[in-house]
């Protein structure tokens, strides 16, 4: 299990650089933000969903990993 931000947030890259799956690069990109010290209320701007999604997203790669988004 990965415990160190910084390798979740490098997975999540590798991640993004090889989906072509829209909804997931959205997940996942939320995620990486999140991981990057934005506020939910902010990410939730910059990606034009709700906080319930941010929230729920975050949690799915909290308990799945990567796999969790899809």
């Amino acid at each position: 299990m990965i415990t160190d931000n910084k390798e979740k947030i490098e997975l999540i890259k590798e991640f993004l650089e090889n989906s072509s799956n829209g909804r997931e690069t959205q997940r996942a990109l939320a995620v990486k933000l999140v991981l990057e010290g934005y506020r939910y209320e902010r990410v939730s701007e910059i990606l034009s969903v709700s906080l319930g999604f941010i929230s729920k997203w975050v949690n799915a790669f909290n308990f799945g990993g990567i796999n969790g988004l899809k």
